[in-house]
């Protein structure tokens, strides 16, 4: 039987080049062949005047138009495109040429980034069915239109799986390409009550969780194996994007899962410091304040790869009582701001598993060439419930945190070839755990968020406390202000191999001999450019193909490197107490539960005065910040 193709025809106007191509050989004579001369008497010459040449005035060279190269790596979009199915597909739309431009009509999967112009599909057999035109339009505000024809062929079949589309119907869907759920928890739950593998591709669009104190999604009780692994990914290329007001995707009790190729977006932006403050004091399940990315809990053997995770209050991942975790590719930022719980962006702070002690040899965590920024937290954990004092300064927030504080993690931890960049306690934090390698990461301008006092950071690119890491070799430290390259608090920079570091005074009196002070790590990283300069050894810091995947990533999701959005100095700080602390509740009643008394006349504050000192605040006293209490 023969397939028609379809033809999709995008209404976009792009300017063709026309090439034009000339070529010619030259023909060589065949030789004469003659005979002996024969002499004859010759007469004298006559000289003819000649005519001085003409000269023939010359064209100046035809230029051939040449096509621009493309931006970002990705070609603009032609006026005709032929793509077949099951096959990726991008092309860039110059979006400066619009106000607030829209795609209007696209066949389900077909989405384009407003912001970097890159439109991505990977269309499906369903999508090729007969010749009718499907009008698709960019349009702008000022209905200002663009076009383009997309021919599709049938090529490669649809892959086995259950798949999910923003345009789907949970109430009649079977999961199928032609009849998707709308919904990942949906495809879970049919995935668990038909003992079907959950292997999920999600379709190009926006799935919108409103908030409900429950997550997007809570994956539990699920196993794949070491030959089928479970699977969350974008089809083909597809921009998938999740926009969660809470927890986006929880695991629970989980083996053998990979979620790849996702965006996953959080409501940090919409969340102002002066209502977190309000909440200070709750330390119940306020999850809109403490939504996290994707929380695995209790589950081992689980991958996270090429997503882009940004925007949660809490963490953009979070791990705890798991191992055999593997982050991989990922882009993540300005995750961790508002959550009392203490976190950072990516959080390891209780790792293990049940069975953790078996193969105390292997890599239990692997945290490879990602890019972590803009990570920190804002404000102050109100952890007063369990110690009855709090020490009201910002000692969370690190890039990436790996703790042992339980003793459950039996094995090794990596962390390599990450660009760590502008977090707010530390680029990245190893806390009572042993046995970690990092190695080839490049670290710039982390720690700069204040933790003690007013006039100065405790922060660093790298923070070891109560631990010795197996090497710390090969990477770039670019410290910021008087933030450290590499604080060690046990004082022993042990295992502290090779590196490099700028010339600053912080990094000169807190080094190791093996670190090497130059100028200038970087080329030029206020323009992104986070290659070796001159001065350093060019196989230190992230690898080039690490850099240039990194930077084509920002280009595609049209995102910038950029420090966090908030200015913490003293004011800053002076400000939330002063916010908290007129909030002081006045009763003993428990937030969370109403049977277990408080008695917040005896809950302690340590807080930082206007003279630069710490002092014991109570409800009593409190009235007296920012100046030091009266003395007993």
């Amino acid at each position: 039987m023969l397939v028609k193709n379809k033809f999709i025809t995008l209404f976009l106007l792009i300017p063709t080049l026309l090439l034009t191509h000339g070529c010619s050989d030259d023909k060589k004579d065949s030789k004469d062949i003659t005979q002996p001369p024969v002499e004859q008497p010759t007469e004298p010459p006559t000289e003819t005047p000649t005519e001085p040449p003409t000269e023939t005035p010359t064209e100046p060279p035809t230029e051939t138009p040449t096509e621009p190269a493309p931006i970002g790596g990705i070609a603009e979009c032609d006026e005709n495109i032929s793509l077949t199915t099951n096959v990726s597909f991008e092309c860039r739309v110059n979006v400066a040429q619009f106000d607030q431009p829209a795609l209007i009509n696209a066949p389900e999967g077909l989405v384009m980034n407003t912001g970097s112009g890159v439109l991505r599909w990977t269309p499906m057999e369903h999508q090729v069915t007969s010749s009718q035109n499907i009008v698709v339009e960019i349009k702008d505000i000022n209905d200002q239109s663009l076009t383009i024809n997309i021919e599709v062929e049938l090529g490669q079949l649809d892959s086995q799986g259950l798949y999910i589309s923003p345009l789907g119907d949970d109430s009649i869907a079977d999961g199928s390409p032609t009849n998707p759920f709308q919904t990942l928890k949906k495809a879970w739950q049919f995935s668990r009550d038909n003992n079907v593998p959950l292997h999920v591709y999600m379709r190009g669009g926006d799935y919108i969780d409103v908030f409900d104190e429950t997550p997007y999604v809570r994956i539990a009780d699920m196993e794949g194996t070491p030959d089928n692994w479970l699977f969350i990914r974008a089809h083909g290329n597809e921009f998938a994007t999740i926009k969660s007001q809470d927890d986006a995707i929880t695991l629970s009790k989980v083996k053998y899962l990979e979620i790849e190729g996702l965006t996953i977006s959080g409501n940090a932006p919409q969340i102002t410091p002066e209502e977190v403050a309000q909440k200070w004091w709750y330390e119940g399940d306020d999850r809109v304040y403490r939504a996290i990315g994707i929380w695995n809990l209790t589950s081992d053997h689980i991958r996270i790869k090429n997503n882009v995770i940004h925007d949660f209050p809490g963490a953009a991942i979070a791990s705890n009582g798991g191992d055999y975790l593997y982050i991989e590719n990922n882009i993540i930022y300005g995750s961790g701001y508002w959550s009392t719980s203490g976190v950072h962006g990516i959080a390891n702070s209780k790792p293990g598993g049940t069975d953790s002690a078996l193969n105390p040899d292997d890599e239990k965590i692997i945290i490879r060439s990602n890019l972590i920024f803009s990570s920190a937290s804002l404000i102050p954990s109100s952890d007063f419930l369990y110690r009855g004092e709090v020490h009201f300064v910002l000692d969370e927030g690190n890039g990436v945190h790996l703790q042992n504080t339980e003793g459950n993690l039996f094995g090794h931890a990596t962390v390599e070839d990450n660009l760590i960049a502008h977090n707010g306690k530390a680029g990245l934090g190893i806390n009572t755990i042993e046995n970690v390698t990092i190695k080839n990461n490049s670290f710039y301008g982390n720690g700069l968020v204040p933790v003690e006092t007013q006039v100065s950071s405790l922060g660093g690119e790298l923070l070891i406390q109560s631990s010795t890491a197996k090497t710390v070799s090969n990477n770039l430290f670019q410290s910021l202000g008087e933030t450290a390259a590499i604080w060690d608090y046990n004082g022993g920079m042990v295992n502290v191999g090779a590196n490099f570091a700028n010339i600053n005074e912080s990094n000169q009196l807190h080094q190791s001999e093996s670190v090497t002070l130059v100028d200038n790590v970087f080329t030029d990283p206020a323009n992104n450019d986070f290659t070796p300069s001159s001065q350093v050894d060019s196989s230190f810091g992230i690898t080039s193909a690490t850099h240039d995947e990194i930077m084509h990533k920002l280009f595609v999701h049209n995102i910038e490197i950029a420090e966090i959005a908030y200015t913490i100095d003293y004011e800053y700080m002076k400000q939330k107490t002063l916010e908290v602390f007129s909030i002081w509740p006045d009763n003993t009643v428990h937030p969370v539960d109403p049977d277990k008394p408080v008695d917040y006349e005896t809950v302690i504050i340590k807080a930082v005065a206007n003279d630069g000192e710490k002092y014991d605040y109570t409800r009593a006293t409190r009235d007296h910040f920012p100046n030091p209490p009266p003395s007993n």
